[in-house]
């Protein structure tokens, strides 16, 4: 999936979601979407919005390797819900003064970029793996 069609599908979810918030049961929708932050309370509001957005029942997400290391598989054509990620980005700053020796330094940018999680029903137990506690995710 190309960047384009993801922020096309994101910004049709968020769109929906909107006019959902708007309508007649505006009061019923805001109360289930508090529901929903609680639950997700670890994710920055942008991202439980976008969780929210594309997977209004999801319960817990968490990424392909971190439900590999719960002993969980996930299935095929599972439902994708992308969020943001931050990623570090060192950079080195370039000397600006010759007097000075130590002006050298490196400075950390942030930079965001696109993610892949998957909610719990997308998942299934893994072959010789017992029930993983999920309290960590």
């Amino acid at each position: 999936m190309t960047n384009l069609s993801m922020n096309a599908k994101i910004r049709k979810d968020l769109i929906r979601l909107n006019n959902e918030l708007y309508d007649n049961n505006t009061v019923v929708k805001a109360i289930e979407f508090l529901k929903f932050m609680k639950k997700f309370h670890h994710y920055s509001f942008n991202n439980r919005l976008l969780i929210f957005a594309q997977n209004p029942e999801a319960t817990r997400v968490a990424g392909y390797c971190t439900w590999k290391e719960l002993g969980r598989g996930v299935k095929s054509n599972p439902k994708k819900i992308f969020i943001l990620k931050s990623i570090p980005c060192k950079i080195k700053k370039e000397k600006q003064n010759e007097l000075l020796e130590n002006d050298d330094e490196t400075i950390t940018l942030m930079k965001y970029g696109w993610t892949i999680v998957y909610d719990i029903s997308d998942t299934y137990i893994r072959e010789n793996q017992k029930e993983v506690p999920l309290l960590m995710i």
